[in-house]
């Protein structure tokens, strides 16, 4: 099995909401310089990832709350 990745368009983002993620789904982040493998999961505060610190970490859209997040890549199974 072949794993490929399929970048997000980050101009998508609202907030803390993106588009394109589903919360089914497993994802490969770039936050603060690092990558993260997990799955997203929806709070009511929008979209948080679970890969990542025992609380995971809320998405912020690149420029609001002086947000980390670089890139977000789904992981796809071919």
């Amino acid at each position: 099995m072949k794993l490929k990745l399929k970048a997000l368009n980050m101009k998508l983002a609202n907030e803390h909401e993106h588009p394109q993620v589903d919360c089914r789904k497993q994802y490969l982040i770039l936050y603060h310089g690092n990558f993260y493998a997990g799955r997203f999961s929806r709070q009511w505060y929008g979209l948080n990832f679970e890969g990542v610190y025992p609380a995971g970490l809320q998405f912020d859209e690149p420029g609001t709350n002086a947000s980390n997040w670089k890139q977000i890549w789904e992981i796809v199974k071919s």
